[in-house]
């Protein structure tokens, strides 16, 4: 449960860091810089959302894996 609500929170964190560097990226006019920047922040964004709304399953060693 923990490690799940760390999860979120570290993508939050990267969205929103992300988010300032775009807005610095604009600002200094690098366009191409900004826009990348901002498709990484909204893929933080979503990710974050997909976490909490869905955190990861506990895998269970050797279930389905490579033998």
């Amino acid at each position: 449960m923990y490690n799940d609500n760390r999860n979120s929170q570290t993508l939050e964190y990267i969205h929103g860091m992300l988010e300032q560097l775009g807005g610095l990226a604009r600002r200094q006019e690098c366009d191409l810089l900004a826009y990348l920047i901002e498709m990484a922040a909204i893929e933080a964004g979503e990710l974050a959302r997909q976490e909490r709304a869905d955190p990861p399953v506990a895998r269970v060693s050797g279930a389905g894996g490579k033998k």
